[in-house]
């Protein structure tokens, strides 16, 4: 952390006056993805006393310590890095652990994170021009479900409702999940996480799962 600090405090002014005057950008990816996260960690910053319509990207470049132009060498604009920041962060909290940790630890994992961020998030719930958190979540939600449903013992799941003879496709189900997931945890955010992750994680988990074993015996879903 210490040589983290001591990189970004004193060697990327020098990065940034190579680039001025060469107009060359020579940082690596990992570089790259470095100075991202600082602009994102001073955002953040920023977001917690202020709402995001009101935070300018000279603000922001002047909370990371960097020149103004770094900013769009990286992004396009602010709407750019709140998308980034969504995918950066829930790729940390989710899809970096989706190959060996249980399912309903990693929906923990992610509303631990969400309720530490709470005060961000509230405020990202109400970004609704572009990029809005709710949409991300269902999105990024559904390829996690997606997921899930993917690595069951039957593959071969027939989803056909009893009802209407209608089939349809584990796709179709990790989206109901994902739109249901948002559904709990958008007024849960924004009513300041008082009931407490673990609740909502059983919760969660014990819908979901109940649904899944539905799914693996094909019994009619209703």
């Amino acid at each position: 952390m210490l040589l983290f600090v001591i990189f970004t405090k004193y060697c990327y002014p020098y990065i940034d006056i190579f680039t001025f005057f060469t107009g060359r950008n020579f940082m690596t990816t990992g570089e790259a993805l470095i100075t991202k996260k600082v602009i994102a960690y001073s955002f953040k910053h920023l977001m917690k006393t202020k709402d995001f319509n009101k935070i300018s990207i000279t603000e922001i470049m002047m909370q990371a310590e960097l020149r103004r132009q770094t900013f769009y060498d990286h992004f396009t604009d602010k709407y750019d890095l709140l998308a980034w920041l969504y995918h950066q962060e829930f790729t940390e909290n989710v899809e970096h652990y989706i190959d060996y940790e249980p399912w309903p630890e990693i929906l923990n994992r992610v509303l631990t994170y969400f309720e530490k961020n709470k005060l961000l998030y509230q405020k990202a719930l109400a970004v609704t021009e572009q990029n809005s958190f709710d949409q991300f979540l269902t999105e990024h939600t559904h390829q996690f479900f997606l997921t899930i449903l993917e690595k069951q013992e039957q593959p071969e799941l027939d989803l056909t409702s009893k009802t209407n003879a209608t089939s349809y496709s584990i796709s179709d189900y990790s989206y109901f999940y994902a739109v249901g997931f948002t559904g709990i945890v958008t007024p849960w955010l924004l009513d300041n996480c008082q009931e407490s992750v673990e609740d909502i994680t059983n919760y969660l988990t014990v819908i979901i799962q109940n649904s899944i074993i539905q799914l693996l015996k094909n019994k009619e879903i209703l």
